[in-house]
């Protein structure tokens, strides 16, 4: 019992450092992602992303069929320039809700995740962004994942909220753009 004690707490002691190591790291995102949602719905949100970075929002429409939207860091913030654009021109703010956030160190990455709300939507939608530091040790957007299920009527809402140029017009283009929070 005495060997199994002393494993362990060497064990511990090699496990320590690296968790210390982590600690700065997570109080980095955690101050980041505060200053992210100081920017919600506001142009200056969008200088977060690496322009290398992967933006992937999942869209599940009623019935099941989903859509895929990928961009890169720069498409993303040149699509949310013309979403806050248009919101402004409506007189909307694009504001956000966050829930159940957590801040996990990865390799080279800390993950935060939780839930976001849209409350033009009245969606709770799941969502991750993995953030590093770039070249000048500024924290970067380096990856986000979103997944939004939409009920009819939030589709309808979204539909009337952010029409695609063409939409109704005999466009092919019949789905709604994503919700870019």
């Amino acid at each position: 019992m005495r060997r199994f004690s002393s494993l362990f707490l060497l064990a511990l002691a090699f496990a320590m450092p690296a968790f210390a190591a982590d600690e700065p790291r997570v109080a980095e995102a955690k101050k980041f992602f505060e200053q992210y949602q100081a920017y919600d719905g506001k142009p200056e949100q969008l200088n977060f992303f690496a322009d290398n970075a992967q933006v992937l929002t999942v869209i599940v429409f009623p019935g099941g069929q989903k859509q895929e939207i990928n961009l890169s860091g720069a498409q993303f913030r040149q699509l949310g320039t013309m979403v806050i654009e248009q919101a402004k021109q409506q007189g909307k703010e694009l504001k956000a809700s966050y829930a159940n956030m957590t801040f996990t160190p990865e390799e080279n990455f800390v993950r935060i995740q939780g839930q976001t709300y849209s409350p033009d939507y009245n969606v709770w939608a799941p969502f991750m962004v993995r953030v590093s530091k770039d070249e000048q040790g500024n924290q970067r957007i380096r990856q986000l994942y979103s997944k939004v299920t939409l009920t009819a009527e939030q589709l309808q809402q979204m539909q009337q909220a952010h029409p695609l140029p063409g939409q109704g017009q005999g466009s092919a283009q019949s789905q709604p753009a994503p919700a870019t929070r």
